[in-house]
């Protein structure tokens, strides 16, 4: 017979299982007119649908819980039906309700339900901000559970006092609580009540910055969740750790999944909550206006439920969507202080710091010195205790107010503070998209420095805040996701699933379905994979070059490094050890004029033969290669002259095919994401491996074009035909000298992890290369668009070219765009001719261009990546 105690024990163990024996055994004791069994067996009912998150249909069970025990006579089992409504109703967003119930339960319990009544009770007292008062009734019941060895309701109380904990910024005490509840919760085998801790261990790591292990504890909760039924909710909590990540699509897509799991199971509180987290990711996409309706939304929500925490922080996002549209003034200041306020007094001290953090930076840009240290004084701990982000965020106000009172070294040493905790952050993230991303945190503070520099005219200062910015994650030793053993197995069936669309095997619709979902499901895993012991770039040159290094190692060449600051381009150009700083143009007509170059090379190609469309197309190129020219070089042609250019571009400038310049045809341009990176790269020496040449299934002229190559260098291994797979191709690459692949390419902008050249067998992607061990020295990659990059704040890329740079090797020549099929055979093996008479990548690939270029635009695609 199963007992109500039994029941009650089964909804934290396998709550669709207790769902059905909740509904037999009242069915049962309906039968045999036993009001009481068949009010518990109700409760029980109702608590399974609470935890497999279907409030409406717990409200239901609960409510004739109540009526069957009240007809019962019994008002200690009404009591605590009504104490397991109290919160259904709050989840169905009726908190004042939801209290009265709590605390008419109270009043007919005593003993151990007493305890538990009081637990709910505080539960709600959390959730409308009433803190303390909620801290109170959960220490109180954890004497009460211990007391009477209630090892249940002792792990619950822990796990809702530490997401408490967490809520007030108090990290330790928060994992401290959910670890002791996981070890109950593990030892009595419950398993959903586990797979509900570990994610709420998760979403408290990732509230304290600690990404990886954030990762891990949603990994070890999902699917267990996912069964439950748990979507609203850990959706919401999965989105919050996305837009801390600055992955925003994603994070939009699971809030606006959170969002609709809430709508659907009527979870008002979860509703709203998500509603402001949507806000949140609007904001920082640029969106303002609809972020500031979602938080107005929310806030009228939140106060119509009486919830006064929840309706400051949605308030704090409104005025933040205020200022981002009409810029910063008094009231907002006055109104982020104010909510700032609120959201203390609830003990909200994470929000408050931000919010009285984003007052003291509002007044700090408006002049007011005095408002500025009075928020700052009130978020003053968060420089201890906040989070990474929001430590650098506290330095980055401090630095602003610093300026505004005229102290610039103060506020030149509180801009580097606030830089070294984006950087300890980054680092912690390793080489993976996360750390990628998180750069986007430093941007603000490192602009505020390159600022200041530029105007003391400390040009020096500037290009070494410039190298420390852009394109750091670069410099961390590489992510190897592909030594994942699971990975391995997914990126196999990937390229079996890649087969089958080439061959049409199968419904295309489903393989495409189940690639997206694999590629998720890797992109995911490969956040928190950790770098291999043998990187490549970690040594020599990981301290950053003084500028009389930096110049040794240029040589006769000149380093032209371009920026944009405050809508502005700047090129700092270093010169026989000197170094200069020009103004050049604004960084919006650049990204215009790049795109209408590349548009006028790619109808050149496409409309080959077509001598009508040719024209017009030489005529755009011309134009927007001439406007290009003027705006980039023409201010600097005095200190470039003729000779060879290390390049640092920045923003669309990535994309460029500079031979396309007249001042750049048959000038050697080795083009790297910064200085720092390419003095790194010119350090190290080549490993003396052998050479490869390989030939994909496509273009056509592959195979044409690796045999032509084969006779120039004729001791180098050649791959061709069923020989030239992925792991073959692995392998034959890992230490090569040099190494020559001629394959289809593709660049995916949606997901550069996953930018490809086609092999025999499938697909080597950017996720494969983590396999090398050691990178070859030299790269040639002749398939369109492999040396195009994703391009994030603070510079920093993602592809195919970018990425086997990060591993270590010292150059890559790669196309930009399409390559013609009919000049490319010739065109590299007048390349790699030059390259055996001793000349230079960089110098290489700029004298196979000038001999080419009246014969297609596709050969100036070709750019030298790196140190050539």
């Amino acid at each position: 017979m199963t007992t109500p105690e039994r029941l009650l024990a089964l909804v934290l163990a396998d709550p669709r299982r207790a769902a059905a024996e909740a509904a037999a055994a009242a069915a049962s004791a309906s039968a045999e007119h036993d009001r009481v069994a068949q009010s518990v067996a109700l409760r029980a009912a109702g608590l399974a649908a609470h935890a497999l998150h279907e409030p409406a249909s717990a409200a239901r069970h609960l409510r004739r819980a109540i009526r069957v025990a009240s007809a019962a006579g019994d008002r200690v089992v009404e009591a605590e039906a009504r104490m397991s409504y109290s919160l259904v109703l709050d989840d169905l967003g009726h908190p004042a309700a939801a209290l009265r119930e709590a605390q008419d339960a109270c009043r007919d319990l005593s003993g151990p339900a007493l305890g538990r009544a009081r637990m709910q009770e505080s539960l709600i007292l959390r959730r409308i901000g009433r803190d303390a008062d909620a801290m109170r009734g959960f220490d109180a019941a954890l004497v009460t559970f211990r007391e009477t060895g209630d090892a249940i309701w002792e792990a619950r109380t822990l796990g809702n006092r530490g997401l408490l904990h967490g809520y007030h910024g108090a990290t330790a005490a928060a994992l401290a609580d959910l670890r002791e509840a996981e070890a109950i919760f593990a030892k009595l085998d419950l398993p959903a009540a586990v797979a509900q801790t570990q994610h709420n261990i998760g979403y408290i790591c990732a509230q304290a910055g600690d990404v990886v292990a954030a990762l891990d504890h949603y990994e070890r909760s999902r699917e267990a969740l996912r069964a439950m039924g748990a979507t609203a909710r850990s959706e919401q909590n999965r989105a919050e750790f996305l837009l801390s990540s600055r992955l925003l699509p994603e994070a939009r897509a699971a809030a606006a999944a959170s969002i609709d799991a809430a709508r659907a199971g009527r979870l008002a509180l979860t509703l709203g909550q998500s509603q402001v987290l949507a806000a949140r990711i609007e904001l920082v996409a640029g969106a303002a206006a609809p972020a500031g309706l979602m938080a107005g939304r929310a806030r009228a929500t939140f106060r119509r439920q009486g919830r006064p925490a929840w309706a400051a922080f949605a308030r704090r996002v409104q005025v933040g969507a205020r200022i981002a549209t009409d810029g910063p003034d008094r009231r907002a200041g006055r109104d982020l202080e104010d909510a700032g306020d609120t959201l203390a007094s609830a003990a909200w001290l994470l929000r408050a710091w931000d919010a009285w953090i984003e007052a003291a930076w509002c007044a700090a840009t408006l002049g007011d010195a005095v408002t500025a240290q009075r928020c700052l004084a009130k978020a003053k701990t968060a420089r201890t205790r906040g989070p990474a982000p929001l430590r650098a965020r506290m330095w980055h106000a401090s630095a602003l107010l610093e300026v505004s009172t005229g102290h610039t070294a103060v506020a030149k040493r509180h801009a580097a503070a606030g830089y070294r905790e984006v950087e300890n952050h980054r680092a912690s993230l390793g080489a993976t998209e996360l750390g990628l991303r998180r750069s986007a945190d430093g941007v603000d503070l490192a602009a505020l420095r390159l600022r200041l520099s530029l105007r003391d005219h400390d040009w020096t200062d500037a290009l070494r805040w410039l190298q420390r910015a852009r394109s750091a994650a670069l410099r961390l030793p590489p992510a190897r996701p592909a030594s994942d053993p699971i990975i391995v197995d997914l990126m196999a069936e990937l390229r079996t699933i890649s087969a089958s669309l080439a061959a049409q095997t199968a419904s295309p619709q489903r393989l495409l379905r189940r690639q997206h979902a694999i590629e998720g499901e890797i992109r995911q895993r490969s956040w928190s994979t950790g770098s291999g012991s043998t990187a490549g770039p970690s040594t020599p040159g990981a301290r950053q070059p003084a500028r009389s290094q930096l110049a040794s190692a240029l040589g006769q060449r000149v380093l032209l490094e371009l920026f944009a600051l405050d809508g502005h381009l700047h090129a700092l150009v270093l010169r026989d050890g000197r170094l200069h700083h020009r103004p050049l143009c604004p960084a919006e007509s650049v990204g215009t004029e790049v795109a209408a170059l590349r548009f006028a090379v790619r109808r050149r190609l496409v409309h080959a033969g077509n001598a009508a469309a040719e024209a017009r197309a030489d005529v755009a190129l011309g134009f927007s290669a001439a406007e290009l020219e003027r705006m980039l070089l023409v201010p600097v042609a005095d200190l470039i002259g003729d000779r060879p250019l290390v390049l640092a571009p920045t923003d669309a400038l990535h994309a460029l095919p500079w031979s396309m310049l007249p001042m750049c045809r048959g000038r050697a341009i080795s083009v790297t994401p910064s200085s720092w990176l390419w003095w790194q790269a010119a350090q190290r020496s080549s490993a003396g491996g052998g050479e490869v040449l390989v030939a994909g299934p496509a273009p056509e002229h592959a195979l044409t074009e690796v045999q032509a190559l084969h006779a120039v260098r004729p001791d180098a291994r050649i791959l061709i035909g069923t020989e030239a797979t992925v792991d073959e191709t692995i392998r034959a690459l890992d230490g090569a000298s040099l190494a020559h692949v001629a394959s289809h390419g593709v660049f995916r902008a949606d997901n550069p992890l996953f930018s490809h050249l086609v092999l025999t067998d499938g697909r080597l992607t950017v996720c494969d290369l983590g396999l090398l061990q050691h990178a070859p020295d030299v790269l040639i990659l002749s398939s369109c668009d492999a040396g195009l990059s994703a391009v994030h704040p603070g510079d920093e890329l993602q592809g195919l070219a970018v990425a086997l740079l990060g591993l270590g090797t010292r150059c890559v020549i790669a196309s930009l765009g399409l390559v013609d099929d009919a000049t490319t055979a010739q065109f590299m093996v007048d390349v790699h001719d030059h390259l055996r008479c001793g000349a230079t990548p960089a110098a290489a690939l700029a004298l196979a261009q000038s001999a080419a270029a009246d014969q297609s635009p596709g050969v100036a695609n070709f750019v030298c990546l790196g140190a050539g």
